[in-house]
């Protein structure tokens, strides 16, 4: 069996297996350990090093005695007249204060990402896009010189790079972005809505119609007054 296959079925123990590193044997290459330094395990794995070879070998031991254990059972019970499933959920903690409760921690684990480089990292795992590893120099934005800046949005300017630069970064979307998506002599719904347009002709069945999710809820975000209506359109879709 490989390891993971060894970890996955040994979760119940309470301690994990003693590791002992940079053991030299004496003279006569004999190397001698007391057993209780192996604690409770029954099974030893010996991996012998130089500067050209690398040996490994198992042995089984005598049991010590039975190994202490840790208890697997869920805190609490499930109904047995109940149908469970497992579940991903995602909570945004937005403001100062914001927070979330997990029920049982042992049935459950927690990840948090509260910093773009690891939401970015998340969603290249994900999505194995090559086309997304291409913007990771969003990442360290912050940190580039203005000519790097100027050149990287010279050579990925979308609408994707555009509302990042946007959010994250107004004096340049103001000195670069905001005259290049002026000029435009065919403006987008996100062009218009980054220039701060009037989008009242979007709230029209046709052209409303041709938006996608996203557009739809920035066309929301700009006319509050629609608020309702678009989120429960978007809801119900």
């Amino acid at each position: 069996p490989s390891f993971t296959q060894y970890g996955s079925n040994m979760d119940f123990l309470a301690f994990p297996g003693v590791t002992l590193y940079n053991l030299v044997p004496d003279a006569h290459g004999i190397l001698e350990l007391e057993r209780d330094a192996l604690g409770c395990g029954c099974c030893l794995t010996l991996v012998a090093i130089n500067q050209e070879n690398v040996c490994t070998r198992r042995v089984g031991l005598a049991s010590p005695g039975v190994p202490p254990t840790k208890d697997m059972r869920l805190q609490s019970e499930l109904a047995i007249d109940r149908h469970y499933m497992e579940q991903h959920e995602v909570d945004l903690l937005v403001k100062a204060g914001d927070g979330f409760q997990i029920d049982d921690i042992t049935t459950g684990s927690v990840e948090v990402y509260d910093t773009l480089s690891k939401v970015f990292t998340l969603l290249s795992a994900l999505s194995h896009n090559e086309t997304l590893t291409e913007f990771s120099f969003l990442c360290r934005w912050p940190t580039l010189e203005e000519r790097e800046k100027l050149d990287l949005y010279s050579k990925f300017a979308c609408h994707e790079l555009s509302f990042f630069l946007y959010r994250k970064d107004p004096e340049f979307f103001q000195h670069v972005v905001h005259p290049h998506l002026s000029n435009k002599m065919e403006k987008t719904f996100l062009d218009r809505w980054l220039l701060n347009e009037d989008l009242q002709a979007y709230l029209r069945p046709y052209k409303f119609g041709m938006l996608n999710a996203v557009e739809r809820i920035l066309l929301a975000v700009r006319h509050p007054e629609e608020r309702a209506s678009i989120g429960k359109l978007i809801a119900d879709e």
